[in-house]
C-alpha cells in the first residue's frame, strides 16, 4: 500500500501557508487592504514575486493533496469528483501565480482604479469559483 499521509498533510500545509502569507505581506503593504484589493494584487510591486511564489507553491501542495485524497477514498463518483475538482483549484491558483495581474483598484498607490483587459482572467477565475461554490450548496 502506498503512504498517503504525507499527502493529505500538504492540504493542511496549504489551508495553512496561502492564507498567512496573504494576511502577513498584505498587512506589511501600504495602501493595501485585503477588504478592497484582490490577493492577485500582492503580486504588484516590488515584493510581487513573494505573492507569485505563494500561488505556486500552493498550488503544488493543493493538487499533491487531491492525489491523496484520490487515493485515500475508496473508489466512488464523490472521490472522484472531488479529487478533480480539487485538482482543478490547484490548476487555477498556479495560473494566478504564473499570469501576473495589472495593478488596479488603486494598488499599488498611486495607480489607476481601473481594471484593464489584462486583468479579465482574474475575473473569470472568480467568478468560476463562486460558481463551485453555488453549484455545491445546491446540492449536485
Amino acid at each position: 500500500m502506498r503512504p498517503t499521509t504525507p499527502l493529505l498533510g500538504c492540504g493542511i500545509a496549504a489551508g495553512v501557508l496561502v492564507p498567512a502569507l496573504i494576511l502577513i505581506d498584505g498587512a506589511t503593504r501600504p495602501g493595501y487592504s485585503l477588504w478592497h484589493h484582490g490577493a492577485s494584487q500582492l503580486g504588484t510591486g516590488e515584493r510581487g514575486w513573494l505573492q507569485t511564489v505563494n500561488f505556486v507553491i500552493g498550488a503544488l501542495l493543493l493538487l499533491t493533496f487531491a492525489a491523496g485524497l484520490r487515493r485515500a477514498l475508496p473508489p466512488s463518483r464523490s472521490a472522484v469528483w472531488g479529487s478533480s475538482l480539487l485538482m482543478t483549484a490547484g490548476l487555477a491558483l498556479a495560473v494566478a501565480g504564473i499570469v501576473p495581474t495589472d495593478p488596479a483598484l488603486g494598488y499599488p498607490p498611486g495607480r489607476s482604479d481601473a481594471v484593464t483587459i489584462g486583468g479579465c482572467p482574474y475575473g473569470v477565475r472568480q467568478a468560476a469559483a463562486g460558481f463551485r461554490v453555488w453549484f455545491f450548496r445546491r446540492g449536485w
